[in-house]
C-alpha cells in the first residue's frame, strides 16, 4: 500500500514538472518573439484652417404697411418677377372674406372630385389609379410642409375613397358655391391687393438686419473693416415681411492668420466645410486677400452652391481645406529602411512577408502610405507586424 502511494506521488511530480517545463518554453518563445500586429486602415487626411466669418448676399427687404397680411411665398423657394409674395387686406372684414373664399375653393374641389368619381365611365381601375395619384400628392405636400396643398390633397383623397352613395353633393350645390365665390372675389378686388416680386430671386420670410451689406461692400476689405461691418445690425422695420435674394452667388468674408493666407491665391478654388449647416464641402473661389494687419488678413470667397440651404445662415464657422489625401495608416514602429526604400512586414498566412511602401505623408506617429494596385503591395486590412526581436522575409510565425 505504501509502495503504491509512493509511485503515485512520483508520477504526479513528473507530470507537474513536464507541464511546468512546457509552459516555460511556451512563455519564453512568446516573449522572445513579441509579435504584435495592427491592421492597415484606409484613412483620409486633411490640412485645414478654421475661421469665423459673415455670409453676404445681394438682398432686398420686402415691406408692406398693411396691418392684415398673408404670406403666400414659400421660404427658400425661387420666385420669378411678378410672382405673388403676399396678399394685403385693408380690413379685418377683408381678411375674413379671404378665409371664406379659401373654404369655398376647397368645398368646390371636394364636390368636383365626388361628382367625377360618381360618373358612369369611371372604372374601378381608373379609380384605383386616381387614389394612388392622390396619395402620392398628399405625401409630397406633407414632406414639403405645404399647408394649403396638404389640405386640398386631403379633400381630393377623401372624395375618392368615400362611397359615392354617402356623398350628398349635386350639380346644384356646385353651382351655388361657384356663384358665391364669384361674388366674394368681385368684392375682394376692391380691398385686397397682392405684393409681387419686383425681380426674380429666393424668398426668405425673415430678416436679420444685415441685408444692407452687399458684395460691393467687400471690395478692399480689411480686418478692421470686416469687424465694423459685422458689429451692429440695423433695426428691422415692423413693416418688413421678408426679403428677396436676387444674386446667383453668396460671399463668405472672414479673417485668417497671415501664414494661412499665404497658402491661398486670388482666383483659386478651395473647399469650404460649414459643418452642421451643410454636410458636404462647398467649392468657392478666392475673390480677394487683404494685406496683413497685426498678423491677420481679410479674405473673401464667392460660392454659387447651396443657395437655398445657406439662405438663413449669417455668421458661421468654416474650414478651408488646403489639401486632402487618402492612403493606408502605417505605424512608424513597423517601418524599416534599406537600399530599396521603406518597407514593413505583414503576417501573410503563417509567414512574415516583406512589402515595400510609398509614403505620401509623414504624420506624428504614423505614415500615410500610397494604396497600390500591384500584386505584392500593402492592402487595406493587411496585418502589419509591429515588433519582433527576430524577423525576416518568409519567417514562420507559428
Amino acid at each position: 500500500m505504501k509502495r503504491t502511494n509512493l509511485v503515485t506521488k512520483i508520477v504526479s511530480i513528473l507530470l507537474f514538472a513536464a507541464m511546468a517545463a512546457y509552459m516555460g518554453v511556451y512563455l519564453f518563445r512568446s516573449l522572445s518573439r513579441d509579435i504584435r500586429t495592427a491592421p492597415a486602415v484606409c484613412i483620409s487626411v486633411e490640412e485645414s484652417t478654421l475661421m469665423t466669418g459673415i455670409i453676404v448676399r445681394d438682398e432686398q427687404c420686402i415691406e408692406s404697411g398693411e396691418e392684415y397680411l398673408s404670406i403666400c411665398a414659400e421660404n427658400g423657394k425661387m420666385l420669378a418677377m411678378g410672382d405673388t409674395i403676399a396678399v394685403a387686406y385693408e380690413s379685418e372684414e377683408a381678411l375674413k372674406r379671404a378665409g371664406r373664399i379659401h373654404e369655398l375653393e376647397l368645398e368646390k374641389q371636394y364636390i368636383l372630385s365626388a361628382l367625377s368619381d360618381g360618373s358612369s365611365d369611371n372604372s374601378a381601375a381608373k379609380k384605383d389609379s386616381s387614389i394612388k395619384s392622390a396619395v402620392t400628392q398628399l405625401a409630397a405636400a406633407a414632406a414639403r410642409h405645404e399647408t394649403d396643398t396638404l389640405y386640398s390633397a386631403t379633400i381630393n383623397l377623401s372624395a375618392l375613397v368615400l362611397d359615392k352613395n354617402g356623398i350628398n353633393a349635386t350639380e346644384a350645390d356646385l353651382t351655388a358655391i361657384q356663384d358665391e365665390l364669384s361674388s366674394l372675389k368681385q368684392t375682394a378686388a376692391r380691398d385686397t391687393k397682392t405684393i409681387a416680386a419686383s425681380e426674380s430671386g429666393l424668398f426668405c420670410s425673415s430678416a436679420d438686419g444685415y441685408e444692407h451689406i452687399g458684395h460691393e461692400d467687400l471690395a478692399n476689405l480689411t480686418p478692421d473693416r470686416l469687424k465694423s461691418l459685422s458689429a451692429e445690425p440695423r433695426d428691422i422695420s415692423r413693416s418688413v415681411c421678408g426679403k428677396l435674394v436676387s444674386s446667383s452667388a453668396w460671399y463668405y468674408a472672414a479673417t485668417i492668420k497671415e501664414e494661412d493666407a499665404g497658402r491661398l491665391t486670388v482666383g483659386g478654388l478651395k473647399d469650404l466645410s460649414f459643418g452642421r449647416y451643410y454636410s458636404a464641402p462647398l467649392s468657392a473661389v478666392v475673390v480677394s486677400i487683404s494685406p496683413p494687419s497685426d498678423g491677420e488678413c481679410a479674405i473673401v470667397f464667392r460660392c454659387t452652391m447651396a443657395m437655398a440651404e445657406m439662405l438663413t445662415v449669417r455668421f458661421a464657422d468654416a474650414e478651408i481645406v488646403y489639401d486632402s489625401s487618402e492612403g493606408l495608416r502605417v505605424p512608424k514602429e513597423a517601418c524599416y529602411v534599406d537600399d530599396g526604400g521603406t518597407y514593413v512586414y505583414t503576417a501573410t498566412g503563417i509567414r512574415a512577408e516583406k512589402i515595400y511602401i510609398d509614403i505620401i505623408k509623414d504624420m506624428d506617429s504614423y505614415y500615410l502610405a500610397y494604396i497600390s494596385s500591384e500584386e505584392k503591395s500593402l492592402r487595406e486590412n493587411s496585418s502589419i507586424i509591429l515588433t519582433s526581436r527576430e524577423i525576416y522575409d518568409g519567417m514562420l510565425l507559428e
